[in-house]
C-alpha cells in the first residue's frame, strides 16, 4: 500500500512511501522508478523532498526519519530519538530544519547545515497530548 505520495518541488519527480518499508522516487511523466530508497525496518508513513529537490526526508514506524539523497538514494543520516511511530515528516520552507510527529502526540525539530551534513539538535519536544480532565476540574453549575 502507498502511504503518502509528494511532488518535487519544480514538479518533475514524485516520492511515494509504502508498506514494504520503502519510499521510491518516480519521474512524473513516463512514470519510471528512478531510485528506492531501503533501510526502514518498518512501514514508511510519509516521504517529502527538501525545497531544492536534492533530499527527500522519510518518516517510519521504526521509530526513525531518515534523510536521503534524492538521486542517488544514499542514506544521509537518521533522526533515531522519537519513542514512537514516526508518522510524518517534511523540511521547512528554507530546508534548514526538518520537523517530525509522531503517534504518542509528540513533535520534534532537527537542524540541516547548508553543505548539507545533518546534525540533530536536541530541541525540546513539544507534546500535544490532551489533558485527562476529571469531575472535580469541571465547574459545577446549579440549575
Amino acid at each position: 500500500m502507498v502511504n503518502s505520495e509528494t511532488f518535487s518541488p519544480d514538479g518533475t519527480k514524485v516520492v511515494t512511501a509504502s508498506d514494504d518499508g520503502t519510499a521510491r522516487v518516480w519521474e512524473t511523466t513516463r512514470g519510471e522508478s528512478l531510485v528506492t530508497l531501503i533501510g526502514h525496518e518498518d512501514v514508511v508513513n510519509s516521504a517529502a523532498f527538501s525545497p531544492d529537490g536534492t533530499r527527500v526526508v522519510t518518516a517510519s514506524d521504526d521509530g526513525t526519519a531518515r534523510v536521503w539523497d534524492a538521486v542517488a538514494g544514499e542514506l544521509l543520516t537518521i533522526l533515531a530519538e522519537h519513542d514512537s511511530w514516526v508518522l510524518s515528516a517534511g523540511f521547512s520552507s528554507d530546508g534548514a530544519r526538518i520537523g517530525t510527529a509522531t503517534y504518542d502526540a509528540v513533535s520534534y525539530t532537527h537542524l540541516t547545515l547548508p553543505t548539507s551534513d545533518l546534525v540533530e539538535i536536541s530541541v525540546v519536544a513539544v507534546s500535544f497530548k490532551k489533558k485527562q480532565t476529571t469531575s472535580s476540574d469541571v465547574p459545577q453549575v446549579d440549575i
